[in-house]
């Protein structure tokens, strides 16, 4: 968890890349390729960064609530398929394996 908090932006997003791949145990092509058309590459890394903490390190919550407050907030203020982007990230977490 450590990792993906390390990689949060200053303004609340996460990037899509090989180091956040990494840090959720998923392969950058999948990750990348579940990303719906609509939503921006920060925007999904976002959303799937959200739902993993979320869902995996639910234990851990109050080490990461700020940081996703800050990253919905941060949402909020893109233009995005929210429901869209939020489906398909709950889609990809399941080939998490934290």
């Amino acid at each position: 968890m450590q990792q993906i908090i390390l990689l949060q932006k200053a303004d609340g997003y996460w990037d899509i890349g090989s180091d956040l791949a990494q840090a959720l145990h998923v392969p950058e092509k999948n990750f990348k390729a579940e990303k719906p058309s609509s939503c921006s590459d920060s925007a999904w890394a976002t959303f799937v960064v959200i739902y993993v903490l979320e869902t995996k390190f639910d234990e851990l919550k109050d080490e990461w609530n700020l940081l996703v407050m800050k990253a919905k907030s941060w949402l909020q203020q893109q233009n995005v398929n929210t429901e869209e982007c939020k489906a398909a990230a709950m889609k990809l977490i399941k080939l998490v394996k934290i």
